[in-house]
């Protein structure tokens, strides 16, 4: 979860790297086709304050993605914002392989 947090108030420090990372899958309802994000749950003081912590990822076969699997994912960081709704806004991860099944 570190990573995360890390990545979150320090984008620029990723943009550009190769990273990789094993996941668990969430399929946001909202999202369009072809996004989904891989994340973990993270504390960052106590049980009470858990949240699941991703990045949206850009990947053709989204869609086959189930919902909280965990896999291996490969990706480049970017700075693009895109914009769900009108008001969400998220920042992206181009994946560079196909995501890979944890078992």
């Amino acid at each position: 979860g570190i990573w995360y947090l890390d990545s979150m108030d320090h984008l620029e420090r990723y943009i550009g790297k190769k990273i990789q990372f094993t996941a668990m899958v969430l399929l946001p309802e909202k999202f369009p086709k072809g996004y989904f994000v891989p994340g973990r749950m993270a504390m960052t003081c106590c049980a009470d304050d858990m949240a699941f912590l991703g990045y949206a990822c850009e990947y053709a076969s989204a869609e086959r993605q189930k919902q909280k699997e965990w896999v291996k994912v490969t990706a480049t960081v970017s700075n693009t914002t895109h914009i769900i709704s009108g008001t969400t806004h998220f920042f992206c991860v181009s994946i560079l392989y196909p995501p890979r099944l944890i078992l």
